[in-house]
């Protein structure tokens, strides 16, 4: 072994100077690594994403929508708002004749009302009595006119309907209330006086049923809906009347 030439039995001595690190030391670097501005503090107050000039205490960039908190471009969602429309009724009063030709007809009916109750209601032929009895039909006419309607809106109400072509509505009820002011200004010749009466007052509703059913097309259910309100307005008015009628003569009786 010894005559190997990289033997040295003799260890060399360390120099004086010089100790022997327990750990191994880093290296020390030659240069600082070059240090990135923070995303939420930019040096510059520029938006770190498309470099837009931000105010000092922007959190989102309004050119691109980069948010500084989540560090990402904010993205807005897209969506399309369903806005159901409104529920339209369907309409109550279906087209037909014009008004001004129902109007006409019906006018021709009242008069001939007109006539029929002069004539028959007034006692011993007088003139002045016949006169009242027909303005008393007019009066009615126009009257009931307005109760059809209130019984018209009513009936549309409740089959969930709308009162469309309020013009046309009244004329159709005009002309269906002048016929049954004739029919019931009409006299029978049937002798018994009630009967008469009743059977009259029968054959006026008849007809005005029957008008409304073929002007105003509905069904028989609702055609018979538009009677009963109209006889129901019909009846609160005439309550009214026979109140105040009642009040007046017990105010004319009242003594002193």
């Amino acid at each position: 072994m010894s005559d190997h030439p990289d033997f040295n039995p003799t260890p060399t001595p360390p120099n004086p100077g010089e100790t022997i690190p327990l750990e191994p030391v880093a290296p020390t670097p030659t240069s600082k690594p070059t240090s990135r501005p923070s995303v939420l503090k930019s040096a510059e107050d520029v938006c770190p994403n498309c470099g837009t000039k931000l105010a000092p205490d922007a959190i989102v960039c309004m050119s691109c929508g980069f948010d500084m908190k989540s560090n990402q471009v904010l993205r807005p969602e897209m969506g399309v708002d369903v806005i159901e429309p409104p529920t339209v009724k369907p309409p109550f009063v279906k087209p037909g004749l014009k008004p001004a030709m129902l109007v006409i007809a019906g006018t021709v009916a009242l008069i001939a009302a007109m006539i029929a109750a002069g004539v028959n209601a007034a006692p011993h032929g007088s003139m002045g009595a016949s006169a009242v009895f027909a303005l008393l039909v007019l009066y009615k006419a126009i009257l009931h006119t307005g109760t059809g309607l209130a019984g018209l809106w009513a009936a549309a109400k409740f089959v969930d309907h709308r009162l469309n072509h309020v013009d046309l509505a009244a004329a159709r009820m005009f002309v269906a209330v002048a016929a049954f002011l004739l029919l019931w200004s009409l006299r029978l010749p049937i002798s018994i006086e009630f009967l008469e009466h009743t059977l009259r007052v029968l054959l006026a509703i008849a007809c005005y049923w029957l008008v409304l059913f073929a002007l105003f097309r509905r069904s028989r259910m609702e055609t018979t809906l538009i009677v009963l309100f109209h006889v129901g307005a019909a009846m609160f008015v005439e309550i009214g009347f026979s109140i105040n009628a009642g009040l007046q003569a017990a105010v004319a009786a009242k003594p002193g």
